[in-house]
Parts: structure tokens; C-alpha cells; sequence
């Protein structure tokens, strides 16, 4: 696993069809895998929300997140964790995470301009049964951390896939 230095570890897990993200920017297609994590993309490449696939299974339900956890910058992350996307419930054998319980929809990259790049982590997690979750108020200061841990003390929690890009603003 290849980790990072902020309190939410991002890291590539699983196998490539575990979870796979794809952005389609100006016709050109950019895909990510657990097994390319780390990869750099633009905020530009990722600003369309991605087409997202894993391997599901009939019977579970599945949880994407993604979160931001160097916000404002990566050494004063006083706003972390950003919650980017939070779609929860999603059934198994759907084709689609945007089918399940979007609590907050896909916003893409928006380090500050002078920043050191941010890691965008994406994690897919499963259970057997649906969970309960409120909408967070706002996107800051999420707590990916104890989400996790409410994951994996559900039946059949734990997390199915992850993976995670670096982006920072290009200069104009």
C-alpha cells in the first residue's frame, strides 16, 4: 500500500477492477485504479463528475467516498477532511453509484493557487445491510476516520476498494 502524510491515509487497495474512476475532459479519458494510485490529474481533468465501477455483488450494499485531506493546504489542513462526494446505499449489482443515497454529489478539485498538491482519496466501501447516515452540514471537517470505523463495525463492513490522485492548480 503506498500511504500518505495527513490524518485520513489515502492508499490504493484491492484489485484494478475493485475500484476504477474514469474523468472524460475535452474527449480525453482519465482513468484511475488502485493500482495507479498516486497518479497527479488537473483540477480541470477531474471538475465532470467520473464514471465509477467495481466489482459488486448482488446482496451488499456499497459506499463511495471521496474526501480532500489537505484543505486549505497540506500544512495547515485545518479544514479537513473536505468531503468531495458522499453516495451511500448503493445496491449491489447496480451499475451505477449515482443509483444510491447521494448525500453530497461529486464536486471536483479545487486546491487553493499557491497550494502543494492535495491528495484526493477515493474509497468504496461495503456492508450487508443498509446503513444510516446523516447528511453531514457542510463539506468541512469531515471525519473520515470515524466513518470508517461505523463502516467496519456494520455487518459485513470494511472497505472494497480504494485509491487516490494528487491535483494542484496550474499556473495561468
Amino acid at each position: 500500500k503506498k500511504y500518505q502524510e495527513t490524518q485520513t491515509k489515502c492508499y490504493g487497495s484491492g484489485n484494478p477492477a475493485a475500484l476504477k474512476l474514469v474523468w472524460t475532459y475535452n474527449s480525453t479519458k482519465y482513468t484511475l485504479t488502485p493500482s495507479t494510485a498516486g497518479m497527479t490529474l488537473t483540477p480541470p481533468e477531474t471538475s465532470n463528475q467520473p464514471e465509477v465501477s467495481w466489482d459488486s455483488q448482488s446482496h451488499k450494499f456499497y459506499h463511495f467516498l471521496m474526501v480532500d485531506p489537505d484543505a486549505p493546504t497540506p500544512q495547515n489542513s485545518t479544514k479537513s477532511d473536505i468531503l468531495h462526494c458522499m453516495i451511500l446505499n448503493i445496491e449491489g449489482g447496480s451499475n451505477s453509484i449515482y443509483s444510491g443515497d447521494q448525500k453530497e454529489p461529486y464536486m471536483g478539485p479545487a486546491p487553493p493557487a499557491g497550494s502543494d498538491p492535495h491528495h484526493y482519496c477515493q474509497f468504496m466501501f461495503v456492508t450487508d445491510v443498509e446503513i444510516t447516515y446523516a447528511t453531514p452540514p457542510d463539506r468541512y471537517n469531515f471525519n473520515t476516520t470515524a466513518f470508517e470505523v461505523m463502516i467496519n463495525a456494520t455487518q459485513g463492513g470494511g472497505v472494497d476498494g480504494s485509491t487516490y490522485f494528487m491535483a494542484q492548480q496550474l499556473d495561468s
